[in-house]
């Protein structure tokens, strides 16, 4: 790799689950003249990127931002839709809220129509906030439409989110990235050898003695973040503010049950959720270990679930790169930050810095003031 100033060439992405391969594709498909290589590093357990079925509408956009249908992402990926989550026994009232994703109401003049619910509520009872949105009483009711341009303004101001089925999902983004020219590069990775000149990551040494190099690197490996955690480990620690560290996961089959709203419910030492998708429905309990045992923590999951966990375990640690993108290496999605997959964020979060990857991409030179930014 050439030390000069100069547009980016090639990138490698070191990542084969869901945020490696649409990194790939935004990469191949919104910067065609780059050569983008993947290396299918396979996504551990605690990657909840790429195993969470939940996603906000964030995805929708990014699917229409790299050119991708609902028929691609709906039909053929076993998709659904989903319009929020009912939080349950988070506060002592009301037992339970809609998060739902849209307008809450209509503003009356230039005020919101949240400014005018909250003077309401202060003086005497109001119908819960979340009764004034559509996308909440589509959800609670069990149905789903596509918002209506041109009709009731309720009607049309509102988001979705998918159900997406993880394994189906990632082998489309496979598929497409291979199609716009991205080329996958299997093999080991047996050590990241750095510029010593500056701390670049000059190549990743492959098995068998062969190196890969490139201008930028795109780490997507997941929380161990192989590449990134190379050239410096350092990370902050949230387990002060954010003390759940265990995530327990039970799943089953789906069983024509699909529904497009989530459930999320409040346990004294953490939270557990209920998502039921077309392909599966999913239960998971994150909590922390400090607080409830491995055998609690199985019988309440059981309980909720009606089913015995998948495998043990999952360790969480919350936290993140103060620097995701460090020299020549960005972390996305699980290797830049561990987080809780409350309203399931993570997805998100790797969509977000693959967007900001892709619309601020620097120079060869990777100048720090461009990476800050």
């Amino acid at each position: 790799m050439s030390s000069k100033a100069g547009a980016m060439r090639e990138i490698v992405v070191v990542g084969g689950g869901i945020v490696g391969w649409s990194a790939a594709v935004a990469l191949k498909r919104r910067l065609p003249a780059l050569e983008v290589t993947l290396l299918p590093v396979e996504p551990p357990p605690d990657a909840l990127a790429d195993r969470m079925v939940p996603t906000l509408p964030s995805i929708v956009e990014f699917h229409h931002d790299v050119g991708l249908t609902e028929a691609d992402t709906v039909v053929r990926a076993a998709s659904g839709f989903r319009l929020g989550t009912r939080f349950e026994g988070w506060a002592p009232e009301p037992e339970s809220y809609v998060h739902a994703y849209g307008e809450y109401g209509l503003a009356l003049g230039p005020v919101p129509f949240h400014q005018h619910w909250l003077r309401a509520a202060q003086g005497s009872s109001v119908p819960r906030f979340d009764r004034y949105s559509a996308a909440a009483a589509l959800a609670s009711s069990g149905r789903f439409i596509h918002p209506q341009d041109g009709a009731d303004p309720l009607a049309s101001s509102f988001g979705y989110g998918l159900h997406i089925e993880p394994p189906s999902y990632c082998e489309m983004m496979r598929a497409f990235a291979l199609h716009l020219g991205v080329r996958e590069r299997p093999g080991q990775i047996n050590g990241v050898r750095l510029r010593s000149i500056d701390g670049f990551v000059e190549a990743l040494a492959m098995e068998g003695g062969e190196e890969l190099g490139g201008d930028l690197f795109v780490d997507a490996s997941g929380p161990a973040a192989i590449i990134r955690s190379a050239i410096d480990p350092k990370r902050e620690d949230w387990s002060k503010w954010l003390p759940a560290d265990r995530i327990l996961i039970a799943e089953q089959p789906g069983r024509g049950e699909a529904t497009p709203l989530d459930r999320c419910v409040a346990e004294e030492a953490g939270w557990w959720w209920e998502v039921k998708a077309p392909s599966r429905t999913s239960h998971g309990l994150v909590y922390s270990s400090r607080h409830l045992s491995e055998d609690e923590s199985a019988r309440l999951l059981r309980k909720a679930a009606g089913a015995d966990p998948a495998q043990a375990a999952i360790a969480l640690a919350p936290g993140r790169f103060g620097e995701p993108w460090l020299r020549n290496c960005v972390a996305i999605g699980d290797s830049a930050i561990a987080i809780e997959p409350l309203e399931w964020t993570n997805l998100h979060l790797a969509h977000s810095a693959i967007d900001r990857m892709v619309a601020m991409m620097p120079d060869r030179d990777c100048n720090p003031v461009e990476l800050w930014d």
